[in-house]
């Protein structure tokens, strides 16, 4: 081997060690870093003969494609489930556990004991001031409970709106990175940083709504929903949504009050497990927004009506008129059967026995239609009202099946909604993220393994100071050869 072939293939591997250096330098800063790829150097001999050596035909980003996108898929489902279990918590926070005080069902309890004390000591202003009091509780805690539905669908729609601006930015950020890693690889650069990028910006994406990856020529990629929309081929699409500022119960997405979602400008069913969005968090949002709540408001407004309808009974107030509305009203009206939507919002305690608005309470003993004041010791009356709340009686509401029940069992079939859909979006929560947290752990697992990388380290180092010995052994032959 001649020198200049010995100095040309220490100068090669002193570039290869170096350039391996910087691989391995690069893996362990990285250790921790979400996302990052564990990059690999690949060499290979430069030529035959004297003027051989080392080169590196490039770096190879060392990733689990097929672990990765199944803990996509896990992570969707988990952001999905995650949407659900918030709502039900919030709602069942606000109507209360059965045996909490200040819950619906220890409101109606209360309603229940005050109305029993009353029919035992009618003459007493002091136990029906007691009534009035827990009627007006019952209906202000329904007034609540509505307006907190509203409050949930707002933020559902809110968040729904800042989820489509997320996801139309990572889109494009992923449209501008194809090009980018399409143009470098062609000139034969580096890409691992941006597929690294694009990976962060994919799993963003893919959170929002589930996604494939569907390789495309020289490193790009397209990205298509489970329900067989592209949502990225070349060109990311736009997906749109108008936000509602104020939404009523009487707002849905088929009556046309409220925004659906589009992509380019193409309407998309957002209900179905066959959507072009289904899992993930958009869709838990629209299911949040367009059935949970619609489902819940109407429950609420369907326990409105049996309480309004079990005290405006002409059999129990005699002295009520026809057109006239009983204990609770609708708004101080008497209820329209055909306009039950909202009603938890509007019921209301009748003035007629409210001391607040100028009313009577001995009202509750003699009749709300009552001409005047009869004996202080009539509780006939009293009496009815009582087992207008404890008596058996099939809601008229279709939100309720056609069993007979209570006021107070009516309000825990209400509770038991809640906590079934609130147990069933935990299960569906715990299952995916033991999943998820396993395929997390694999997924990292193949990460960065630092012990390998300082070994590397190592042998880099003796195979540069073996090199670095070659040329100085070079130079001072050539030193030597000047000096004859």
């Amino acid at each position: 081997m001649s020198l200049s072939g010995a100095l040309s293939n220490a100068l090669s591997g002193l570039t290869s060690s170096s350039r391996l250096a910087d691989v391995a330098a690069s893996n362990i800063s990285n250790a921790m870093t979400e996302g990052y790829g564990v990059r690999q150097a690949v060499l290979a001999p430069r030529s035959a003969g004297d003027e051989g050596g080392v080169q590196v035909l490039g770096i190879t980003r060392m990733v689990d494609k097929i672990l990765i996108s199944d803990r996509r898929k896990l992570e969707a489902e988990l952001a999905y489930a995650s949407t659900g279990e918030t709502f039900f918590t919030r709602m069942q926070r606000a109507v209360g556990l059965p045996d909490e005080a200040g819950s619906l069902s220890d409101r109606i309890a209360q309603l229940e004991a005050s109305l029993a004390e009353a029919t035992r000591a009618p003459e007493s202003a002091p136990q029906l001031l007691a009534v009035t009091s827990n009627l007006a509780s019952v209906a202000e805690h329904l007034n609540t409970l509505g307006r907190a539905v509203q409050t949930e669908r707002m933020r559902a729609d809110s968040d729904i709106g800042t989820q489509v601006e997320s996801l139309n930015s990572a889109l494009q950020q992923i449209e501008k990175l194809n090009k980018s890693i399409q143009r470098h690889v062609v000139l034969d650069h580096d890409v691992s940083a941006m597929l690294d990028q694009r990976q962060a910006l994919v799993d963003q994406v893919g959170k929002i709504v589930p996604v494939t990856e569907i390789d495309r020529p020289n490193g790009a990629i397209a990205l298509m929903t489970r329900g067989g929309q592209f949502l990225l081929d070349g060109k990311a699409v736009a997906v749109s949504f108008s936000e509602t500022a104020t939404i009523t119960a009487h707002m849905t997405l088929s009556g046309g009050t409220l925004s659906g979602l589009e992509i380019d400008g193409r309407a998309v069913d957002t209900g179905s497990s066959s959507s072009a969005i289904a899992g993930g968090t958009l869709q838990g949002l629209f299911d949040v927004r367009d059935d949970s709540s619609v489902e819940l408001q109407a429950k609420l407004d369907g326990f409105a009506r049996d309480l309004i309808e079990r005290f405006e009974d002409p059999s129990v107030d005699v002295t009520l008129a026809a057109t006239a509305p009983g204990l609770l009203t609708d708004g101080g009206a008497k209820f329209n059967s055909a306009d039950e939507t909202g009603l938890a919002q509007r019921i209301e305690m009748n003035a007629l026995v409210d001391p607040a608005q100028g009313g009577q309470v001995w009202r509750l003993r003699d009749g709300l239609g009552a001409a005047s004041q009869g004996p202080e010791g009539r509780s006939a009356l009293l009496i009815r009202l009582s087992g207008a709340l404890t008596d058996q009686a099939i809601p008229s509401s279709g939100a309720f099946s056609g069993t007979a029940r209570t006021a107070a069992t009516l309000a825990a079939d209400l509770n038991s909604h809640i906590g079934s859909s609130l147990e069933l979006a935990e299960q569906v929560l715990v299952f995916s993220q033991v999943q998820y947290d396993s395929l997390k752990q694999l997924e990292l697992a193949g990460g960065v393994d630092t012990d390998a990388e300082m070994q590397r380290l190592l042998i880099i180092e003796q195979a540069y100071a073996a090199n670095a010995r070659v040329v100085e052994t070079i130079d001072e032959m050539l030193d030597w050869l000047m000096r004859i």
